[in-house]
């Protein structure tokens, strides 16, 4: 699962601090801190993306293949099922039709 940004809360006190306010120094590092804090998380929000791509295209390439698997074992149960009865030509699928079937057609990169 994707990490989530974290959204930033707002400061308790929003007026600015007295010149004679000891914590002065603090409070400037505190704000770089979290002006920091701010442009990093959007950086790892943007970074993100592609990986979060990439994860949703690597599970829809799985199903896809999951599906065909499916599809090739069905097609091989009717094919060694004919050969076994000895009858005629090979009856046309029925049930499932893997060459409609809509994962194996649609694209998995977008």
């Amino acid at each position: 699962m994707p990490a989530l940004p974290l959204s930033m809360p707002q400061p308790a006190r929003t007026e600015p601090a007295s010149p004679d306010d000891p914590a002065q120094p603090e409070r400037a590092q505190l704000r770089s801190a979290i002006r920091l804090l701010a442009a990093a998380t959007g950086e790892a929000g943007t970074a993100q993306q592609p990986v979060t791509r990439l994860e949703t295209v690597v599970r829809a390439a799985a199903e896809a293949e999951a599906t065909l698997h499916r599809c090739r074992e069905a097609h091989r149960q009717r094919l060694g099922e004919w050969l076994a009865s000895g009858e005629g030509p090979l009856p046309p699928a029925t049930g499932l039709k893997c060459s409609s079937h809509s994962s194996l057609n649609r694209p998995i990169l977008r």
